[in-house]
C-alpha cells in the first residue's frame, strides 16, 4: 500500500476528498490502511467502506487464528502506530478510527451471516450474526462508524447496489455516506 500511495497521493494532489473501499478480503485491507492513507493524504479527508471485510471480535477470532494472520500478514506493520490495543485485538483499530478520525466517515457492510466470513473465521451463521451484533455494538459509541447489514449469507455487496434490507439499498447507504447525509444511519434486520 505504501507504494501504491507514493504514486497515488502525487496523481490526485488536488483531490478534495478520498473514498478508500474494499471488498472482502480488500476490505480487511482498506480497514488496516485506512491510518496509512489518511496520513499519506494529510488534510485531505479520507473516508472508509469495508465492504465484507469484518475484523470480528474475540471469541469470536479465536487468539489462534488472530497470530496466524498477524504472522501472515505482517499487520503490526500495516495497524496505527498509536494503536496500543491493536497488539491484542484486531478489531480494536475501528475504536481507534472512532476516537482519532473525527468528521471522517466509515461504513461496515455485511450479510449477517456472511458464508465467506464463516468459512474464513471458522464459524457457523449463528456465530457470524452474533459476532456481527457484538461489533455493531463495538461501533456504537462512534459516531464515524455505521453498518449496513443484510440478511442472508452472500458475500460482498459493492458489486450489487441494488441489495436493500429494510427497503434500504446499499446504493442509498452509500450515497447518503458519501453526501455526509445526517439521515444516514445504520441498517440491519
Amino acid at each position: 500500500m505504501t507504494a501504491y500511495l507514493a504514486r497515488l497521493v502525487p496523481t490526485f494532489a488536488s483531490t478534495s476528498r478520498v473514498i478508500l473501499s474494499g471488498s472482502s478480503a480488500g476490505g480487511f485491507g482498506a480497514l488496516a490502511n485506512w491510518w496509512q492513507t489518511q496520513q499519506a493524504f494529510g488534510t485531505v479527508r479520507v473516508d472508509l467502506i469495508d465492504d465484507s471485510g469484518p475484523p470480528l471480535p474475540a471469541p469470536y477470532l479465536t487468539e489462534t487464528l488472530e497470530q496466524t494472520w498477524r504472522n501472515a500478514w505482517n499487520l503490526a506493520a500495516a495497524m496505527p502506530a498509536g494503536c496500543t490495543a491493536c497488539a491484542d485485538d484486531l478489531d480494536a483499530v475501528m475504536g481507534f478510527y472512532g476516537m482519532q478520525l473525527p468528521g471522517h466517515r466509515a461504513a461496515l457492510l455485511s450479510y449477517t451471516r456472511d458464508g465467506v466470513i464463516g468459512a474464513f473465521f471458522q464459524l457457523n451463521g449463528d456465530s457470524v450474526e452474533a459476532a456481527l451484533g457484538a461489533l455493531a455494538g463495538e461501533l456504537a459509541p462512534y459516531d464515524i462508524w455505521r453498518h449496513f447489514y443484510v440478511t442472508g449469507s452472500s458475500h460482498t455487496m459493492l458489486g450489487s447496489p441494488g441489495v436493500s434490507q429494510n427497503g434500504v439499498t446499499v446504493r442509498t447507504f452509500v450515497a447518503q455516506m458519501v453526501d455526509d447525509d445526517p439521515a444516514w444511519a445504520s441498517v440491519e434486520p
